[in-house]
């Protein structure tokens, strides 16, 4: 449907995310008024003052008086902290944004990672959707028992399940979001350091914050 042809005639709650949804959000704000209660998750990074209310990370030190902050990224994923502990460790990788390349000398250090890891535990590698298909059919090829691929991406059920259960999380610091959601599993969570001179000042707060609060290893 066209933004143009949504038509609000009574109260209702708006929650955005992202920076592409941002102008559609201000939008419908600025048309309906009061009928609209618009909620932004994530620095919008500009017209603030068009959105009743931001929910930012703290790492974003953003100061404005409709603004609340949370240390770790909103997520969709439920865990269970009573489900039995297994002996695996995961092992959760992202990719290439704009600040890191994930280039062939940080996959071949993975790999050489992974292999030592599989000598002393079972170890569930678990890919995102900014991981390159080539690597993720290298991992897919590799012969060793101690090493499970996670294929269902899109699974967050299945995904929930697998951190509830292992007894170590291993995530490359390249994702904070990742990182969030290896922490909320309450299982004991290790960065994966790469590629440490592109590493941002905002994500090096953030990785500072949980540090100190003692979420992170």
């Amino acid at each position: 449907q066209n933004i143009d042809q949504i038509i609000i005639k009574s109260k209702v709650l708006l929650i955005s995310c992202g920076k592409k949804s941002v102008k559609a959000s201000i939008y419908l704000k600025k048309k309906f008024k009061d009928l609209v209660f618009n909620i932004h998750i994530q620095d919008p990074k500009s017209n603030y003052k068009f959105f009743d209310l931001i929910i930012s990370p703290e790492h974003d030190q953003l100061k404005k008086p409709n603004n609340i902050s949370t240390l770790l990224a909103l997520h969709n994923i439920n865990f269970e902290s009573n489900k039995k502990k297994t002996d695996a460790i995961n092992f959760i990788i992202g990719g290439s944004n704009k600040y890191f390349k994930f280039n062939e000398d940080t996959q071949n250090e993975i790999l050489n990672d992974l292999n030592f890891l599989s000598k002393i535990s079972l170890v569930n590698v678990i890919p995102s959707r900014r991981t390159p298909p080539l690597f993720i059919e290298k991992l897919a090829s590799i012969k060793n028992q101690n090493l499970k691929l996670f294929t269902d991406l899109f699974d967050p059920i299945a995904y929930g399940n697998l951190l509830s259960e292992a007894k170590m999380q291993i995530v490359t610091w390249d994702s904070i979001s990742m990182i969030s959601e290896a922490i909320s599993s309450e299982t004991g969570t290790f960065l994966y350091k790469f590629e440490e001179k592109s590493c941002p000042k905002r994500y090096q707060l953030f990785h500072q914050m949980v540090k100190q609060k003692g979420f992170l290893k």
